[in-house]
């Protein structure tokens, strides 16, 4: 599976480890893509990066990151709402995982979510609220499921 997500100590870094951790419990084969700012995606290559895997008890990290992303396997996006577009695998089925804290998206961002409706396969959101808030913009992936943030079995 290609999962695409940012590796950092900030939110969604953190979720993405968690992620990871659960996949690897899992035996998910995983082709992992950096996103972020450029510092970002050298910090996913860092001892730093690689430190915060060993807190989260990720042993296979340094594989995952030498992976290439496969077109024709799924791709799971972990990003802000309005930029998981940015990162569509073509050929992949794609899937988006988001948070965010807004019920007022900018236009511009609105234009951008409105995309995912031709591109994604669905949308996971950690609540009924935020589905109801990308649902009330016309993001009608279908469908938008959402559950907890975080895999309940990860103890961060």
């Amino acid at each position: 599976m290609n999962f695409i997500a940012p590796l950092n100590s900030l939110g969604f870094g953190i979720y993405s480890f968690g992620y990871l951790k659960a996949f690897e419990s899992l035996g998910v084969k995983i082709n992992l893509h950096p996103i972020g700012s450029d510092k970002n995606k050298l910090w996913a290559g860092s001892s730093e990066a690689s430190e915060l895997a060993k807190v989260f008890g990720i042993t296979e990290y340094d594989t995952y990151i030498k992976n290439s992303i496969n077109s024709k396997e799924n791709t799971l996006i972990l990003w802000h709402p309005d930029q998981i577009v940015d990162y569509i695998i073509p050929n992949s089925i794609n899937y988006g995982y988001t948070h965010f804290e807004t019920s007022d998206f900018a236009s511009d961002h609105r234009k951008k979510l409105k995309i995912i409706n031709n591109k994604i396969k669905s949308i996971h959101v950690s609540n009924q609220w935020a589905s109801n808030i990308l649902s009330s913009y016309g993001i009608c992936s279908d469908p938008i499921i959402y559950g907890p943030a975080m895999p309940l079995y990860i103890n961060t």
